[in-house]
């Protein structure tokens, strides 16, 4: 008999629920562009709506990742509604603060039904 991972799924949205606050995961819209009024390159992005909670690293495990963990970085429980976090190319805004994707870890545990996303994010322009 298998495991029922709906139940899993739905536990962990009910936890982001009643423990999460909102966040928006940024994805590129096309490539950045040179602005002639503000005198910059920048970014347009496409905004998707969801759910998350922001926890700090151990020290430990700051240590022990041999530098991929820096002191700041957030490791971000999340859940969007129909898109996926990448690494290295998003955002997501949380708590006012802005944090690049640089790992996500999809957790799935059957391969199919998607439970929520572990993000290790880092401070935009840091």
């Amino acid at each position: 008999m298998g495991m029922n991972y709906g139940v899993f799924q739905n536990l962990a949205q009910n936890l982001l629920d009643k423990f999460g606050a909102k966040a928006t995961l940024r994805k590129p819209d096309g490539k950045p562009r040179f602005d002639e009024n503000l005198k910059k390159v920048v970014q347009k992005w496409i905004e998707i709506e969801g759910i998350a909670v922001k926890t700090k690293y151990s020290a430990q495990a700051i240590g022990e990742s041999g530098g991929l963990i820096k002191v700041g970085d957030a490791r971000i429980v999340c859940k969007f509604d129909f898109d996926v976090p990448t690494e290295m190319k998003d955002e997501i805004e949380f708590g006012g603060i802005i944090y690049d994707c640089l790992q996500v870890d999809t957790i799935q545990p059957n391969g199919s039904d998607t439970i929520c996303y572990i993000v290790q994010g880092r401070r935009a322009g840091n």
